[in-house]
């Protein structure tokens, strides 16, 4: 293997991800645009897929390898307790590295979910942890501690929270529109978002489905404005199914590769969950015709490669 700048681990993570990019051609750089990332075997890096579920401690789905299945979060943050939270998170972290370690899961864990639950009819009340953001906010902090690790150079797992924004029901939250006004949005929804971004290491979150005040949620200014800005947010990624969507079920563009370029513009989602095919040829139309500049692509995948270079 020749020796890469990329892997001096003397220099800093940044420098490290800012010369990986050099290295990287425009083709590989769309192996890396989904929650499957495809091996670049001549750069010696491995094949990755982003996303296992850890609302409820982690999910291993594999009934020979039993993980720790925790009461629902909703009941969890009736107990008042951060502490058994940060021990909650430690362990699920444990246990999604192992699964990791033996090939079978992934570091780059789903959740917690910090929508806020105002009525109990919305129907997604077993994922989260209530009405209170405060409350919320902590809970989900040391849950996101205890997953990450004490590290700041590293990270055991890379906790990604759920859903931004105002997404937590199910009848149509598929395209529906919330409407949010500007006080409502920064001192109740935006909340329980902040802390854990802020305070306990939550690296990356996942866009919702829905649209907020007309804009998809795939396609949120805000994410970049406020969570990467002002929070310290590395990436996000969509919900399963979301880019696919924005043509069938928002129906604001009429192909693929517009859809791409909407997002890649507004420096929404950075990966996407759905068909890598789907993806990876928009991604190419949309470079094609000028919609977007590779500098877009760079600026979605830095986030993802540090976190990839914190896991190790």
């Amino acid at each position: 293997m020749a020796d890469y700048k990329f892997r001096d681990d003397t220099l800093s993570v940044d420098e490290r991800v800012k010369a990986l990019l050099a290295e990287l051609t425009l083709d590989e750089k769309l192996l890396l645009i989904t929650t499957h990332q495809n091996p670049i075997e001549r750069l010696g890096i491995k094949e990755r897929w982003i996303g296992a579920e850890v609302a409820r401690g982690y999910v291993g789905r594999n009934p020979d390898e039993p993980s720790t299945v925790f009461p629902e979060p909703f009941g969890l943050a009736a107990t008042f307790d951060p502490a058994v939270m940060r021990t909650m998170g430690e362990i699920t972290g444990t246990e999604a590295r192992i699964y990791a370690n033996k090939g079978k899961g992934s570091m780059f864990v789903w959740g917690p979910t910090v929508d806020l639950e105002r009525d109990p009819r919305w129907g997604r009340t077993e994922e989260g942890y209530g009405e209170d953001p405060f409350l919320t906010g902590v809970m989900a902090s040391e849950f996101c501690r205890g997953m990450r690790g004490v590290s700041n150079s590293c990270a055991m797992v890379i906790p990604t929270l759920k859903h931004f924004y105002a997404n937590n029901h199910e009848e149509n939250r598929i395209n529906d529109n919330a409407m949010i006004p500007p006080r409502l949005k920064h001192e109740y929804y935006l909340k329980s978002f902040e802390k854990p971004v802020r305070d306990g290491g939550a690296l990356s979150l996942m866009t919702a489905y829905n649209e907020i005040n007309g804009i998809e949620g795939c396609v949120n200014p805000e994410i970049d404005k406020i969570c990467r800005s002002e929070w310290g947010l590395l990436f996000s990624v969509t919900d399963g199914g979301d880019f696919v969507q924005n043509v069938q079920a928002h129906k604001r563009v009429k192909t693929h590769a517009e859809a791409f370029a909407k997002i890649y513009n507004a420096h929404g989602a950075d990966i996407m969950t759905d068909d890598e095919n789907v993806v990876r040829e928009a991604a190419r139309e949309a470079l094609e015709k000028g919609m977007i500049t590779e500098r877009e692509l760079d600026k979605a995948l830095f986030g993802v490669l540090k976190a990839r270079f914190l896991l190790g």
